[in-house]
């Protein structure tokens, strides 16, 4: 009896020290890397930093890593992200397996692989030894991330503040009080609002309060789970959309204009709201927030990461809550995807579903103008369209 118990108490110290090999020690190891990162600025530095807008309303900044010029887009929900040909060419090392699963917007769950770089630097800060996220040929979001992504492990080391009139991000150590009180006057502070269901939003249209979370990699204004799209549908007018998203599926997009909403005293009155069923999130997206000057707080208080938000309606330019979902004024969008011209929004009940155009259908030809060319821009400026679909004949639109 001794001799079998001595036999288990045995195996269950090697299981023990399995799950500590496999999931224990690699999240140690992960957090411990991330608390150094943390630490990369002093409390009295304080750095001025242009940033510019990419062709699809996300922020971006130029840094360079391993001495190799890039333009990431900057985003609240993803950590460091680069193609997996960028992170060869950077002569990225292997450091491990992201010690939890990503999920992107759509539910897709992964265990990615992550390179370690010596550095990287924005203007004259360095970071190093920073990890990236693999994101490999097959994965959805390829396209997606552009050059890569500066996500929330990099944002963790200070406090960005956003001048949106001026396109200059400022960056400071939360330790820091003066600047931040300096930076923060004439904000509103929404505590806990960077996490996920951080914001409190009043949507006038329903009289309801519901959570948002802020994902400045969402390119959009405002996105609504299912719940709500389907109250505001009984409240207001809408138009819907047959969509390729992002991921390769197909979805139906509804779209409700000029909805008016809150948050934290701000009123906005004519924003565009988005729903995609099979998303069924709320989200506040990049082109919502570039008409706000607004400050992303990465601290430590009591022994843990805070994340806060500051936001001001910007005083300056031209607010701009709509164009989040662009479709020509024949109710369809062609884009080029792996060489080809493919329709890939078409109005529900419109004239080209009428006459039998669908989203998938390559476009081979409109009018005799070169496929080079073909963009909303253009098809908004033709009176009549003869559309050449491969495998499908012609297809006659007109005003």
């Amino acid at each position: 009896m001794k001799k079998y118990l001595k036999v288990m108490f045995s195996i269950l110290i090697l299981l023990i020290l399995i799950v500590i090999c496999l999931y224990v020690y690699p999240v140690i190891h992960y957090g411990f890397h991330q608390i150094k990162i943390r630490e990369t600025l002093s409390e009295n530095e304080y750095h001025e930093i242009p940033f510019t807008y990419g062709s699809n309303n996300h922020f971006q900044i130029n840094c360079s890593i391993n001495d190799v010029k890039k333009n990431l887009l900057i985003d609240t929900k993803a950590t460091g992200l680069l193609r997996e040909d960028s992170i060869l060419k950077m002569g990225g090392e292997y450091w491990g397996k992201l010690p939890f699963c990503s999920s992107n917007a759509y539910g897709i769950k992964e265990r990615m692989d992550i390179y370690s770089f010596n550095n990287i630097c924005l203007e004259n800060i360095k970071i190093k030894y920073p990890l990236f996220s693999c994101v490999k040929r097959s994965n959805l979001i390829y396209d997606a991330i552009e050059d890569g992504v500066w996500g929330s492990d990099l944002l963790a080391i200070g406090c960005w503040k956003f001048d949106t009139e001026n396109k200059m991000l400022k960056l400071f150590h939360y330790n820091n009080q003066q600047i931040l009180e300096k930076e923060s006057n004439g904000l509103v502070k929404i505590k806990g609002g960077l996490e996920d269901n951080g914001i409190t939003v009043y949507v006038n249209e329903i009289k309801q309060n519901c959570r948002f979370t802020l994902d400045l990699g969402y390119s959009g204004t405002i996105e609504v789970d299912n719940r709500t799209a389907d109250l505001l549908m009984s409240k207001i007018n809408y138009k819907q959309i047959y969509s390729i998203l992002d991921n390769g599926m197909r979805d139906t997009v509804t779209i409700f204009e000029d909805v008016q909403v809150s948050i934290a005293g701000i009123n906005v009155e004519k924003c565009q709201v988005a729903n995609i069923r099979s998303v069924n999130r709320n989200y506040i997206g990049a082109k919502f927030m570039q008409n706000f000057n607004f400050i992303l707080i990465y601290g430590e208080e009591k022994g843990h990461l805070c994340k806060h938000l500051y936001l001001q309606k910007r005083a300056k330019g031209t607010l701009n809550f709509q164009c989040q979902y662009r479709i020509s004024k024949y109710g369809i969008k062609i884009e080029r995807k792996n060489g080809n011209f493919i329709l890939t929004s078409l109005m529900k009940n419109s004239k080209a579903e009428q006459i039998g155009l669908r989203i998938g259908d390559q476009i081979i030809k409109i009018n005799d103008l070169s496929e080079e060319f073909i963009d909303d821009m253009m098809l908004d400026s033709l009176n009549q369209l003869k559309i050449t679909v491969k495998n499908r004949g012609e297809f006659k639109l007109s005003m």
